[in-house]
């Protein structure tokens, strides 16, 4: 969490401050950084880092056999690796998601690494009775906690994700982190494993706990996208004005839109980012995104912010993150805080949830 979010730490920051300062709305990303005092080698290197915080992809998925019988099971393989410049890195895990009811609910099968080859994955789905449709995607995990995640998604309707866990959850140490550690109809998970949430606990005692992630997901649905997180306090009111800084960002990134920027500029054209906080002149809740490939534009009318308790929804219109063929997106859900009261270097606490999901519709019948 703490650690895959430094570079992400400045692109927000410098989206908060055309909130405070219109006119810095008007003018390039790199501006607007430099605005917060960043020397340019600085802002280099944040370039830099973007695609070593990239999460993994699944590509060339196979299975066999093509049309199993009644009780076959089912072999899966994929190529799973890191994108962008860390695609030397190792993969930290994958599994096969599959669903025998439409997408309603969705089981776990573990995959493991071919011999001599970091990349090539395989797993089983177990046999199922004959007349079983099985629709299967994949799950990685890169070695930074970055999620990959496949699942069906019919993008037209919207249901809520259910109450209780589902019955793979059943005997977990954490049922409500399990429950959203799997798909559910249009609902992709942005949670990370409990293991990981323990590592970083020392590291995230001094963030309030109406900013510290319990667990999010991001969910299709009634021409919205909608990413909600829960927190362990109740959610505040952000606010951009040291030296009480603190808010929310919710943020994506579209990898169908063509740019032939790499690194921060690669990232601010391909997506956009929601802030919820107070500042001085836009509302509260406002979508900004680079315009015409130069400007940073705020649309302080399309988004919503909606909190509840311990939960913040923040939706946008399913436009802001077309076109989309490819079915495939990155979110992040962002906290910042600022990390005591010195007004001369201001430094910020954060925490996040980063996936990237892709709607499949990869399966096969039983017969």
């Amino acid at each position: 969490m703490m650690r895959r979010i430094a570079l992400l730490t400045m692109l927000v920051l410098g989206m908060a401050v055309c909130a405070a300062f219109p006119a810095a709305a008007q003018q390039s990303p790199l501006e607007t950084l430099r605005q917060l005092g960043l020397p340019d080698d600085l802002i280099l290197d944040l370039k830099e880092l973007v695609d070593e915080r990239m999460p993994p992809v699944a590509r060339d998925v196979e299975f066999s056999p093509r049309e199993p019988r009644d009780g076959e099971p089912v072999t899966v393989t994929a190529r799973i690796f890191a994108m962008g410049r860390s695609r030397n890195a190792p993969v930290f895990e994958a599994s096969i998601l599959y669903t025998t009811d439409g997408g309603a609910t969705w089981s776990r099968a573990d995959m493991t690494r071919a011999p001599g080859d970091d990349r090539m994955w395989s797993g089983r789905i177990p046999g199922q009775p004959a007349g079983t449709d099985v629709l299967f995607g994949i799950k990685a995990v890169g070695v930074n906690d970055e999620l990959y995640v496949e699942a069906a998604c019919r993008q037209s309707g919207f249901t809520p994700l259910p109450e209780g866990p589902p019955a793979a959850c059943e005997g977990d140490i954490s049922p409500a982190l399990c429950a959203l550690r799997f798909p559910y109809d249009c609902v992709f998970p942005l949670s990370v494993s409990e293991h990981d949430a323990i590592s970083y606990e020392d590291d995230r005692i001094a963030i309030a706990k109406s900013l510290d992630f319990q667990y999010g997901h991001v969910a299709f649905g009634d021409g919205r996208v909608r990413l909600k997180a829960r927190f362990k306090g109740e959610v505040t009111h952000g606010t951009i004005s040291p030296p009480n800084l603190q808010f929310y960002v919710a943020g994506w990134l579209n990898p169908d839109k063509a740019t032939l920027e790499r690194g921060l500029d690669a990232i601010l054209k391909q997506g956009g980012a929601v802030i919820f906080a107070i500042p001085s002149l836009f509302r509260e809740c406002t979508i900004y995104q680079i315009a015409g490939g130069a400007t940073l534009d705020a649309d302080a009318t399309s988004a919503t912010c909606a909190r509840d308790g311990n939960t913040l929804e923040i939706s946008v219109p399913l436009s802001a993150v077309e076109p989309n063929p490819s079915g495939e997106l990155e979110f992040v859900f962002v906290t910042l805080s600022q990390a005591g009261p010195n007004m001369t270097e201001l430094k910020l606490r954060d925490a996040s949830l980063f996936t990237r999901v892709k709607s499949v519709s990869r399966g096969y019948s039983v017969k």
